[in-house]
């Protein structure tokens, strides 16, 4: 019996250790965990910030390519201006062209 309860009692303890290393290990497993998730938590903020800025690039851009737009629709306008001036006053040299040539 003696035996018996020596040998339960080393049994107990080291159970007991086996025990204590598994809360041990699962300690770090648990802190392991925390670390991945502050880092991923860290790298997600990284790319959301990344976005954030790339979509205020792309609305600059928006923005800018509706002010070329603008700027291009104005300039057609001008050239069209032009051309009927030019027009006119391509008549207006025909006229006294004809004018002087008779005279």
């Amino acid at each position: 019996m003696l035996i018996n309860a020596k040998l339960s009692a080393i049994i107990d303890g080291l159970s007991i250790i086996a025990f204590g290393v598994s809360l041990i290990g699962m300690g770090g497993s648990v802190q392991q965990t925390r670390k991945n998730t502050n880092e991923n938590n860290e790298c997600k903020q990284k790319i959301d910030d990344m976005i954030s800025s790339n979509n205020n690039v792309f609305d600059e851009i928006k923005n800018l390519n509706k002010k070329m737009n603008h700027m291009s629709s104005r300039i057609n306008s001008i050239n069209n201006e032009i051309k009927e001036k030019n027009s006119i006053f391509d008549f207006i040299i025909r006229i006294i062209k004809k004018t002087f040539s008779k005279l």
